[in-house]
């Protein structure tokens, strides 16, 4: 039995399934990646002028109310947030590109850590399905060598001469009405229940031979009687 449960144990081992680690690393570049691309895009957001400043600062380029040096400020403005918007939107691209390339891997990844969520499961079943087995043969396998060595025992008396073939048989007879199978107790002739355990009361707790009204009306008669003599 022991070693049944080692080789077992020793299949669901060997059997098990582990991602690799090619496909592990590949998707932690992905998160790298998707969590860069929402960086830059929020970076655009933050350095993208609204429309109607964007108007403001290009009207102030020509407007000649305003001084020579006015005007510059407002168009190097505008040509460096053009600058900077052009280098996020590279950056973008790059980005989005490093993620469209990792991203049949990280399908992958998925797909194999499904896989190995599905064996791991399929272990544990294995194993509680197992260990639940090996309990039921070791408890059963118990009782079949106990009545075993029980009747070798009471053979090994009556071949010593110890007991007679009548006790014997009286014994075998006793073991087997006493058995754990065996429910058949009778019922209790005072209340109709069955009776449990080894007979001597029945499923609602009366005595065999009593039953609550009984009881009851035996204890009143034995009140008045201890009265009557006071």
């Amino acid at each position: 039995m022991k070693y049944l449960f080692s080789i077992i144990l020793l299949f669901i081992t060997t059997s098990c399934f582990s991602v690799d680690q090619k496909l592990i690393d590949s998707a932690e570049r992905y998160g790298a990646a998707v969590a860069n691309l929402h960086k830059i895009f929020e970076a655009i957001k933050a350095n993208t002028m609204p429309l109607d400043q964007f108007i403001e600062e290009l009207h102030k380029t020509t407007d000649d109310s305003l001084s020579a040096e006015a005007r510059v400020n407002a168009k190097n403005k505008i040509n460096e947030r053009h600058t900077i918007l052009d280098k996020l939107n590279s950056q973008y691209a790059e980005a989005e590109v490093e993620v469209k390339r990792l991203e049949p891997l990280k399908k992958e990844y998925d797909k194999q850590k499904d896989i190995e969520f599905e064996n791991k499961q399929f272990r544990i079943t294995v194993l509680v399905v197992v260990t639940i087995s090996l309990i039921f043969i070791t408890f059963f396998g118990s009782i079949i060598w106990l009545a075993i060595n029980r009747h070798k025992k009471y053979q090994q008396l009556l071949k010593d001469g110890k007991i007679t073939q009548e006790e014997y048989d009286r014994v075998m007879k006793n073991h087997e009405s006493k058995s754990m199978f065996s429910n058949d107790l009778g019922v209790n002739p005072s209340t109709g229940l069955p009776l449990i355990g080894n007979g001597v009361c029945d499923a609602g707790g009366n005595l065999r031979g009593s039953s609550p009204i009984r009881s009851s009306f035996d204890s009143s008669q034995d009140y008045r009687s201890r009265h009557r003599w006071d």
